[in-house]
């Protein structure tokens, strides 16, 4: 119970960054954050994931589909104020492996910067973007 409160209350929060204002976050978010990401020692840029307020991660999918529908990434947890933390099983997929992220931007575009730690051992600064839906 205490660990759904917690990814409520921090989707909650990243929610009141993105809209600052405009309308209620359940409108625009409707239980979800997408994301791009980018690792800037490899030169790759402009992917995007969705965060549930589940827990989970999901890419790709038809736009307005459930998470269910959605071909499953990983899961992520708050660990802090601003920290994250994102555990990508997607054996294909770049991110494959644990990523520790803590905001850098505040409103109004949040920004996370942390590090990526590959399967392999290899560590790699990974930047997060929270876009608006």
């Amino acid at each position: 119970m205490r660990t759904l409160m917690s990814r409520r209350l921090s989707l909650a929060c990243l929610a009141a960054l993105l809209v600052s204002g405009t309308a209620p976050a359940s409108e625009l978010l409707k239980g979800r954050a997408r994301w791009d990401w980018s690792l800037p020692e490899s030169k790759t840029e402009g992917h995007t994931f969705t965060g549930w307020l589940t827990g989970g991660l999901t890419i790709g999918g038809d736009a307005g589909s459930a998470e269910e529908k959605r071909p499953k990434l990983g899961t992520w947890k708050a660990v802090g104020p601003g920290e994250f933390e994102l555990n990508i099983t997607k054996k294909d997929h770049p991110l494959y492996g644990t990523i520790k992220i803590k905001q850098t931007q505040p409103d109004p575009k949040p920004a996370f910067e942390g590090e990526l730690l590959h399967k392999g051992g290899k560590k790699e600064k990974i930047v997060f973007k929270l876009l608006k839906d």
